[in-house]
């Protein structure tokens, strides 16, 4: 097979672009659902670290194969080493869940990811509803 008629595999830099712009789209879309005060899923939140991740990942890659003078296969070969401990990560160091057998890893982030929005919004609720209390009671000290 001739090697010319394949089509030329994406540049480092074309790559790194490729992950800002899906870094971007994820996190203005968490951002803009935050401003306007909307509610944001587990599955928003987890795409959006998923993309920073990546992003943050393929701009080492970059960076590191430039001012090593690394080729691009080089280069990744040495990050994809160094990446690879994320994903063979030992699952006794990861947080268990209660019924969580059976679940991806993706499902058990969600799970967990959920609950804890569900916690911040309890202690939001709890610092808002302070506030609004004493607040009110303020309120009410300055009437007598």
């Amino acid at each position: 097979m001739n090697d010319r008629h394949l089509p030329d595999p994406p540049s480092l830099h074309a790559l790194v672009r490729q992950q800002q712009w899906l870094n971007k789209d994820a996190t203005s879309s968490v951002a803009t659902r935050l401003a306007h005060g909307h509610r944001i899923s587990g599955q928003e939140l987890c795409t959006a670290l998923r993309a920073n991740f990546l992003l943050h990942w393929w701009s080492l890659l970059a960076r590191h194969g430039e001012q090593h003078g690394l080729g691009m296969a080089r280069a990744m070969a040495k990050f994809s080493f160094w990446i690879s401990c994320y994903r063979s990560q030992d699952p006794g160091d990861l947080p268990t869940f209660a019924g969580g057998d059976g679940l991806t890893e993706e499902e058990l982030a969600l799970a967990h990811l959920d609950r804890a929005l569900e916690l911040i919004k309890r202690a939001a609720a709890r610092e808002f509803l302070g506030t609004a209390t004493e607040s009110g009671s303020t309120g009410k000290e300055r009437a007598q």
